[in-house]
């Protein structure tokens, strides 16, 4: 059976298109953080992926609620959604106003081996 589309490279094609994507991301975080606040840049990029992944998750049928999680396990979601998505990423656009895209790019190269190392020290695993 003829593919219409080969799907062979579809990895590379993603992996691609994320990093473009990010990169568009990151200009326009920067060049907002000069007029706006982070914090309410970081309110209106959850709120737009809020609604975002209620479409999808609506238009591809996927429940909202699973079952097999409890009320603990979601107030764990969202209390680390919020760290993550809401001071982590107010800090990272506050840095971009502050030093600039490129000294930003530099220190989240360090991120996975201080990750790493934070692994280690709070939770004992190793390689």
């Amino acid at each position: 059976m003829n593919q219409i589309v080969n799907f062979s490279y579809f990895g590379e094609i993603a992996m691609l298109c994320a990093a473009l994507c990010w990169s568009i991301a990151v200009i326009i975080f920067k060049s907002a953080s000069k007029k706006i606040s982070p914090i309410l840049i970081v309110a209106l990029k959850n709120t737009i992926a809020l609604f975002a992944f209620l479409i999808l998750f609506y238009c591809i049928d996927m429940p909202l609620w699973h079952s097999n999680l409890s009320y603990a396990d979601y107030i764990k979601i969202i209390i680390s959604g919020c760290l993550g998505m809401g001071i982590g990423d107010a800090l990272f656009i506050y840095a971009l106003s502050q030093i600039g895209a490129n000294r930003v790019a530099i220190i989240n190269c360090f991120e996975p081996a201080v990750i790493y190392f934070f692994s280690i020290i709070m939770l004992g695993t190793l390689l």
